[in-house]
């Protein structure tokens, strides 16, 4: 007698996350490394504004790839202000 077993394998996620006030935010799950590291860059530009251009928030990308999100303060990747 021959049993196959078949496991449901989920495709691996990325689950980004960043500290405010000292706590942990969960930011999601994402199908590839690059949209976790957007959905990152947006949350830290949110928590973390930028002061000057000597000690931007850390980012994964430039800072200039999110002029729009810096312009607009109200809306940053679903978190309002």
């Amino acid at each position: 007698m021959c049993v196959h077993a078949h496991a449901h394998m989920s495709p691996p996620t990325r689950t980004p996350q960043i500290w405010h006030q000292r706590k942990q935010v969960f930011l999601g799950s994402f199908s590839t490394p690059q949209r976790a590291a957007i959905a990152f860059d947006l949350a830290s530009i949110k928590m973390r504004p930028v002061r000057s251009k000597n000690k931007p928030p850390p980012t994964n990308f430039p800072l200039e790839n999110y002029t729009q999100e810096l312009n607009n303060r109200n809306m940053v990747g679903g978190l309002r202000a």
